[in-house]
């Protein structure tokens, strides 16, 4: 069907994308493809938790999650550029793809925004002024473009239609740290490979991903 080959060529897209964020990362291309191909297809063995087991992937559903996974790993691709080769051009168009995020999903900017305040304050710890700088611009040029939607999605939220839709929906008004058991674990791992790789400048923005998804939920 038509919406199958949409979904196709979006995660094929998507593949590229998640391909060039790591080569980014690491100019490594077995890295990039290996990265990317086990972002897609591999997340089922950790939901799963075993191998060769036939499992949905989430990435077969039409439009969501890769339409703002599209969106998500694009806004990381410019992120790390504009970190790793600053320019005032590099930082308003991650600012404004963070922004944009505001208007496609919204589990894709509560994520982002999480991740930002994070990788700022790691940058503030190891006393790296100018990425701090940077991060902390992107932040607020994304939240002035979101900002329509903020507060339309908070005035529909404390209003009566927005309470019976939350009701409906199974929505709750209260928080909760949310991990999986190979949380800590995952954690643990990364923070030994960290303390090897002290002097490795991707770091802060992998610690902030780890640290953002245990978070932005």
């Amino acid at each position: 069907t038509l919406y199958n080959i949409y979904n196709s060529i979006g995660v094929f897209v998507l593949i590229l994308l998640i391909y060039f964020f790591a080569l980014g990362l690491k100019a490594d291309k077995f890295f990039a493809a290996s990265t990317a191909i086990f972002i897609v297809a591999g997340h089922t063995i950790v939901d799963r938790r075993a191998f060769f087991e036939p499992y949905f992937n989430m990435y077969g559903r039409s439009l969501y999650p890769y339409i703002s996974s599209l969106a998500f790993f694009a806004y990381l691709i410019l992120l790390v550029r504009a970190l790793k080769s600053p320019s005032f051009i590099r930082t308003m168009f991650a600012g404004a793809l963070f922004g944009l995020l505001f208007y496609v999903y919204s589990y894709a900017y509560t994520f982002v925004f999480i991740f930002n305040g994070f990788l700022f304050l790691i940058f503030i710890f190891k006393r790296e002024w100018q990425s701090a700088k940077r991060v902390f611009l992107i932040s607020v040029l994304g939240i002035l473009i979101g900002a329509y939607n903020i507060l339309r999605t908070l005035m529909f939220i404390i209003s009566s239609a927005g309470q019976q839709f939350s009701y409906f929906y199974g929505a709750r008004y209260e928080h909760a740290l949310a991990y999986g058991k190979l949380g800590p674990l995952i954690l643990a791992l990364f923070s030994i490979f960290a303390y090897k790789k002290r002097g490795d400048e991707n770091l802060p923005i992998l610690y902030a991903l780890l640290l953002a998804g245990w978070f932005s939920i």
